[in-house]
């Protein structure tokens, strides 16, 4: 895992926690994120045309994932996995 610690706030359900141009898949969008707590799911949706491959896609490295949840500034990150 990436990390521990607290956070607080709303807690809010945001897919895949995907936001990616290059795939046109937006996990985010119409969600108000800032100040809340987003749950997200580990890996990537079972997309035939979008995330396809066995292999992982750079937009669902937890690290990128990470990332894109701070810029929409979330209190905290809850992943499942």
């Amino acid at each position: 895992a990436p990390g521990g610690g607290r956070a607080q706030g709303e807690l809010i359900f945001a897919g895949f926690g995907i936001d990616s141009k290059t795939h046109k898949y937006n996990d985010f969008k119409g969600l108000k994120l800032a100040g809340k707590v987003a749950m997200i799911l580990d890996g990537e949706p079972r997309h035939g045309r979008k995330f396809d491959g066995p292999e992982a896609t750079r937009a669902a490295s937890i690290w990128k994932k990470l990332g894109d949840l701070r810029d929409a500034k979330v209190s905290g990150v809850l992943d499942i996995r």
